[in-house]
């Protein structure tokens, strides 16, 4: 009985721990959102960093909290990051895979914007948001793809009209040798 009341006791001091631990990750993610509120985006990601340090109950909460921090700093290549931790610890969160669509274009990355863009409608079809920024990174897209192909074209028409040039600059002097090897006269009345 009595080392029944130990192994008690220790669970119970464990207990207070997580209690005391989860507290403390509370109170710096409510820090965190109040220097989001004064718009100290800095500070806020590191109250929000400290959190999930302290073992903040909800984990992609504080990752989708630091990706927004990261986005006010122009730091998109984080903020998709966050965002992806986010993603993989609640996947059906339709904001999460839509905040990270939104990184993943200012960085360019516009088929894996897309896709996280049509996620997020697949999650939530009155997303308007997610729907306005889908249609806008597919003509981005589309843009691109179009500007890609007039370019080839461009080429293309650039190196046929060098052979064309080549060719008609050539074809005098072929003329001329041609009529030449064949007597002259009779070769030119023929063209």
């Amino acid at each position: 009985e009595a080392k029944q009341r130990v192994v008690n006791a220790k669970e119970a001091a464990r207990a207070i721990d997580e209690v005391a631990a989860n507290h403390e990750a509370v109170v710096a993610f409510s820090k965190a959102e109040r220097e989001l509120d004064r718009g100290d985006f800095a500070r806020a990601l590191g109250g929000f960093r400290s959190a999930l340090q302290l073992g903040h109950p909800e984990p992609a909460a504080c990752h989708a909290e630091c990706g927004g921090c990261l986005e006010e700093l122009s730091r998109w290549a984080e903020a998709a990051a966050e965002y992806g931790w986010a993603i993989g610890l609640r996947p059906a969160h339709a904001l999460y895979r839509s905040s990270r669509g939104y990184a993943l274009k200012e960085l360019g990355k516009l088929q894996a914007a897309a896709g996280d863009f049509a996620q997020a409608l697949a999650l939530d079809p009155e997303d308007e948001d997610a729907a306005e920024q889908l249609s806008a990174v597919q003509v981005s897209i589309g843009a691109a793809r179009l500007s890609k192909l007039r370019l080839q074209v461009g080429r293309r028409r650039t190196a046929a009209a060098k052979e064309m040039a080549r060719l008609a600059a050539a074809l005098p002097a072929a003329v001329a040798a041609a009529v030449s090897e064949v007597g002259g006269l009779e070769v030119v009345a023929a063209l």
